[in-house]
């Protein structure tokens, strides 16, 4: 056999898991081409999974030192390395490999993965996230790992996978009833303990097995115990009653993928991916339908739940969980976005990118003291412009910038009944920060927003907040509303030849939102002042306060989306002229597309539209909220 013959032979023992064998194989081909690079690195990689790790290492060593340019062996030893936890060492070759071939997925995943293993996930998945996956088994697996241990310390039972000793589980109050014990067992599941559970629900058990959802909380607690097959035992008792079908299938597809029954545990997983419409277990279904995947050699297939994965775990610090579903909400100022500096002046803090740093402190935003307007009487420098009202709901102040630019600060304030009774006061003082993050995740995945310089926050009493959002100006910008009040006053309009395009503005508009939906933005409060249109036409998203970013926006939401849009038209006196039913639908149109899944649902969504106008207009004339709005224009 040649050497060739003999070098495929080896790579398929090794992709087998038949390392010895493999060995043997590409030592019989090494001896036969000595020249070959291929062959010198599959048998090194052979020595490093039959356990011979320093020989493996010495190897590699003396391939990069025979061919020097060659990226593959230095990249490979820092691979080894990396899974060896020799962090260091790991680094120098990896960085070695990224100096010959930049940009190299493997080099970037192995990096990734030594600074996983040092306690930082988040950050290393926003590097994926931006320069590519490799598509590479192995290092997929390794860094899947990874992102599973991260998550069970962050919102899961801090667990090893093993059993606790004998003995080690507290005693249950043998006195209470079923339905309380399985309440505190529940709860103590809920809150990551599954130690203090696990007597709790057996006890429960007991006494009452017909109350509903114990036995599947059982297995969610077995499961975090590392007791697998008692799991799904649990679990497939639960059976089609419980009220948590989702959360079932993903357990049972994480006890089989644990348990190594791959093909039943993409069929579990599939399952549960299909429950779960409300995406609280997005993050978890996607990871383990990752790693079964890749368990199966599927790595193609494993690549969009992956990505999606890498997305979600970027752009909303880790995850999105049953505890922990908003974007960001995680302790100030710990969680300000990537490229922003965080500095403290008392109760205040300015979170805040370091070019403009300086420009804000010199206006005196920091320190709680909010910038003078035009009026004020206190004399010392020259006090910012008040702006008429743009977007949002108060006057915005003007900044100058050190690059020529202009900046708008939005004191953030509440909508409804409660922005009446608390105005711009919070009890959360982490608000401000994720309406941050969402907009710089928007700006990583192409949507048009305006950027955001820094943010604000000051304590105004213990547990009460007020912040305040710096964003560059977009020159000769208008929001939609006021884009439209134009073009109906445009001596154009009246010779539009015909009602079945929508005006500019809202051709602009309708572009967008079919944008930020398919990036699964929900914008809870989108409407009419919320869209801005530059002077080039193109439309902009604006006060992203609530707005949240999920795996995928179901009709229903877009439709909920779109009746608000169209309602703020109404309510701003912007309908039925210059939109009538005519442009609304040419506007449909416009968002839809060529999908044919929005376009097959054109008249439910009209009729959404239009029923939502219907069951506002009283209101409107109740409180008189459209005709307010209306002097604003």
């Amino acid at each position: 056999m040649g050497a060739t013959a003999l070098l495929f032979r080896g790579q398929r023992l090794l992709r087998a898991g038949e390392a010895a064998q493999a060995l043997d194989t590409l030592g019989r081909a090494a001896e036969k081409a000595p020249e070959s690079p291929h062959v010198a690195l599959h048998r090194a990689l052979a020595l490093g999974d039959a356990g011979r790790l320093d020989e493996a290492l010495e190897a590699l060593a003396q391939a990069a030192g025979t061919w020097p340019g060659n990226p593959t062996f230095p990249l490979f030893r820092g691979a080894l390395l990396a899974e060896a936890d020799r962090a260091e060492e790991a680094l120098a070759s990896l960085r070695a490999a990224l100096a010959l071939s930049p940009g190299n997925l493997l080099a970037e995943a192995y990096l990734a993965l030594v600074a996983m293993r040092r306690g930082d996930v988040e950050a290393p998945l926003r590097r994926l996230g931006a320069v590519g996956l490799t598509d590479n088994p192995r290092a997929l697996a390794a860094i899947l790992a990874e992102v599973e241990a991260a998550l069970f310390r962050r919102f899961g039972a801090d667990t090893d996978g093993k059993p606790p000793a004998a003995g080690a589980m507290p005693a249950a109050p043998a006195g209470w009833s079923a339905r309380r014990l399985f309440a505190r067992g529940r709860a103590c599941v809920e809150r990551g303990d599954p130690v203090a559970a696990w007597p709790l629900l057996q006890l429960a058990a007991e006494k009452n097995p017909s109350l509903p959802d114990l036995f599947a909380y059982l297995g969610f607690a077995a499961y975090d115990l590392g007791r697998y097959d008692e799991a799904l035992g649990y679990l497939d008792r639960a059976g089609t009653w419980s009220q948590q079908p989702e959360a079932i299938h993903l357990h049972r597809g994480a006890c089989l993928y644990k348990l190594g029954r791959f093909p039943e545990a993409l069929d579990a997983l599939r399952l549960a991916e299909g429950a779960d419409e409300l995406g609280d277990y997005a993050t978890w279904v996607r990871l383990f339908l990752a790693r079964t995947l890749v368990a199966l050699g599927r790595t193609r297939e494993a690549m969009p739940p992956l990505r999606r994965l890498v997305e979600m775990e970027g752009d909303v610090a880790l995850a999105r969980l049953r505890q922990a579903r908003e974007l960001l909400g995680l302790a100030v100022p710990a969680t300000a976005p990537q490229g922003y500096d965080v500095l403290e002046e008392g109760k205040a803090v300015l979170v805040v990118r370091p070019p403009y740093a300086e420009a804000i402190r010199e206006q005196r935003l920091v320190g709680g003291v909010f910038p003078r307007r035009d009026d004020d009487p206190r004399d010392g420098g020259v006090p910012p412009t008040v702006l008429p009202p743009r977007a949002g709901r108060a006057p915005m102040l003007r900044l100058a910038l050190p690059d020529g630019g202009t900046a708008l600060v939005r004191q953030c304030r509440r909508g409804g009944l409660f922005g009446r009774l608390l105005g711009g006061s919070y009890f959360d003082g982490g608000r401000f920060l994720r309406e941050m993050g969402v907009a710089e995740a928007l700006r990583r995945r192409g949507i048009p927003t305006p950027e955001v310089l820094a943010g604000i926050r000051r304590e105004v009493i213990p547990g009460i907040y007020r912040a305040e959002i710096i964003v560059r100006e977009v020159p000769d910008s208008l929001d939609l509303a006021a884009a439209l009040g134009r073009e109906v006053q445009s001596p154009l309009d009246s010779g539009r030849a015909s009602r079945l395009t929508p005006p500019p503005a809202l051709a602009a508009a309708a572009l967008l939102v079919r944008r930020i939906h398919g990036a699964g933005l929900l914008h809870p409060d989108l409407n009419a002042k919320n869209i801005l249109i530059g002077a080039d036409g193109s439309a902009m998203i604006l006060d992203l306060d609530r707005a949240e970013l999920l795996d995928e926006l179901p009709l229903s939401a877009r439709f909920a989306n779109l009746a608000r849009l169209y309602r703020s038209l109404h309510k701003l006196g912007l309908a039925p002229d210059p939109v009538g039913d005519d442009e609304w639908a040419a506007f449909y149109d416009a968002y839809a597309g060529d999908d044919p899944v929005l376009l097959a649902h054109t008249d439910a969504a009209m009729a959404r539209c239009r029923r939502e106008v219907r069951r506002h207009r009283l209101w409107w004339r109740i409180t008189g909220a459209g005709a307010r709005t209306q002097q604003v224009l």
